[in-house]
């Protein structure tokens, strides 16, 4: 065997070894790492505030805006639609699904959370309601700004996870709070 057979050889066995470890290891622990990522978004726990801060807008009347704003939410996973209530500056987001298919304390975080991002990250939106099938759930800016002070500022990451998200961890905190913002009402 010459010299550049071994070369080619050698080379070939790399490029092979290379190919096995990116199809075997690397491409495959990015994607568990997106999943990881992806699946984090869906908890007001673990969601980064990061990934909505470039929905900011000063107007609900930006639908394109608002429905991507509200699709990197929690709750993002929930088949919905929403409805546009510009004369009361209202949002309503229509669930296909039931509310009692939720976990009870999963739902209240995530209703906690989401709408405090919303108001915080649109400006002139009053009020967001969401829809299932069996509850209405209905939170307004002012109650929003009665317990958590003034909202914009809470959209610091450091800010945001100290004073909204790592008090939902407490169920009790979530309960209370989620009773504090929200207004319930059956469907049935």
């Amino acid at each position: 065997m010459n010299r550049l057979t071994g070369t080619l050889l050698t080379l070939l066995t790399v490029a092979i070894a290379l190919f096995l470890y990116m199809e075997l290891a690397y491409i495959p622990e990015q994607e568990a790492q997106r999943e990881r990522y992806a699946a984090e978004q869906l908890d007001p726990l673990t969601h980064h505030i990061e990934e909505v801060l470039p929905y900011r807008h000063k107007y609900m009347g930006n639908a394109s805006n608002l429905f991507q704003l509200f699709g990197h939410l929690p709750l993002q996973d929930l088949r919905h639609t929403f409805q546009l209530y510009p004369e009361e500056l209202t949002a309503e987001l229509i669930y296909e699904a039931p509310a009692a298919e939720v976990e009870q304390v999963a739902m209240q975080r995530s209703l906690i959370y989401t709408s405090v991002a919303a108001f915080a990250l649109i400006d002139n939106l009053e009020q967001v309601r969401y829809r299932f099938p069996d509850h209405i759930y209905t939170v307004d800016r002012p109650t929003a700004e009665d317990r958590y002070g003034p909202l914009e500022p809470l959209l610091n990451p450091e800010r945001w996870h100290t004073e909204v998200q790592a008090p939902l961890r407490d169920e009790a905190y979530a309960g209370a709070r989620f009773h504090e913002l929200i207004r319930s009402e059956s469907t049935r």
